[in-house]
């Protein structure tokens, strides 16, 4: 199993350089990830459960400010043109669709239901 690894490029020298690593505690591949640089943040799935990291550390964020979400399906990331804080974020599971505001803290805004038609 790889782990999972950040690489920072400097364009100038187009080199590519190690700068730190983490295996996530499932074990398991990454079904998606999604970088969030206007909040420094960047979002992963993997075997249905989403983790934050901190850019460009890549280090797990607190799960005291964010705590990892389980069941998850996919997710989608809303961010601004502009680029400030807070980024929208949507979060699929099995029978809802969850809102939230991101920013250094994940801020619950509403749920719903999904009908099985």
């Amino acid at each position: 199993m790889r782990p999972l690894t950040y690489i920072n490029q400097f364009y100038q020298n187009a080199r590519y350089v190690h700068y730190s690593e983490y295996t996530l505690p499932s074990h398991s591949p990454i079904e998606s990830m999604q970088l969030i640089p206007s909040v420094s943040k960047a979002i992963v799935l993997s075997n249905d459960h989403l983790f934050f990291f901190a850019l460009p550390s890549f280090e797990p964020v607190s799960s005291e400010m964010l705590r990892p979400m389980k069941n998850v399906l996919g997710f989608v990331v809303n961010e601004t043109l502009v680029g400030q804080e807070p980024v929208g974020l949507a979060v699929l599971k099995q029978s809802t669709i969850s809102f939230w505001e991101l920013g250094s803290k994940l801020n619950y805004l509403k749920v719903r239901r999904l009908s099985m038609r």
